[in-house]
């Protein structure tokens, strides 16, 4: 885990449980490849439309909503964990960043489906996307995130939270719905247990716990 200080780049012990989690992520998928079969968990990120739907409707779903979740891109490479000066960036431009490396969906069992990918070279930081099945129309959006985005009024320090935060966003025209928000809760518990497997105990990336927070986008707070 990241301490709340200003973080350069990794060493090579964080290097490596990165490449850890990456490697098993691979070699899972390279076992369905030889044994010519398809993952259908899998097949919302294997095609290239389904994708570009799924990406254009986060931008809808988004809006013009802005915030400050993630650091921007250029103080990612070295100072990852840097707090950031911007308050004005648009809140889909940081989630499209997390919802980067995809994983296998997850079935909610309520007639909704979870889509979960997390952000290059920053595996804690995870994206979830619900939608119904056989669909890319977005229900509700999910943001694992440690909150790295605050400004500062010192650049060099972070002000990255130590208990990770997962941001359940809802549309302004649809009410928060406790069910449907635990449901969500749930598979992202069972989603991070699975990804700690394929991480050493020390990896940086590996999130024992988060606290909850619930959105209703178009709404201040």
């Amino acid at each position: 885990m990241k301490s709340s200080k200003g973080v350069g780049k990794l060493n090579r012990r964080e290097a490596l449980g990165y490449l850890g989690v990456v490697a098993g992520l691979v070699s899972t998928g390279r076992s369905l490849a030889v044994a010519g079969q398809r993952d259908p968990l899998m097949a919302w990120a294997e095609v290239p439309e389904t994708r570009n739907q799924i990406r254009d409707n986060l931008l809808r779903f988004f809006g013009a909503e802005r915030s400050s979740y993630l650091p921007p891109p250029d103080r990612f490479i070295g100072a990852a964990r840097m707090a950031s000066t911007d308050t004005d960036e648009k809140l889909s431009s940081q989630f499209l960043r997390a919802f980067g490396v995809p994983l296998p969906e997850r079935d909610l069992g309520n007639g909704y489906r979870v889509l979960t990918a997390y952000q290059p070279h920053e595996a804690d930081t995870k994206a979830f996307v619900v939608t119904s099945h056989n669909s890319s129309e977005v229900v509700i959006a999910a943001l694992l995130h440690r909150n790295c985005g605050v400004p500062s009024k010192d650049p060099l320090k972070s002000s990255c939270a130590l208990i990770p935060i997962l941001t359940v966003f809802y549309p302004g025209r649809l009410a928060p719905q406790p069910a449907l928000t635990s449901s969500v809760v749930e598979a992202v518990k069972q989603t991070i247990t699975e990804f700690n497997l394929l991480a050493p105990a020390s990896s940086i990336f590996r999130v024992s716990r988060f606290r909850v927070e619930v959105r209703r986008l178009g709404t201040k707070g």
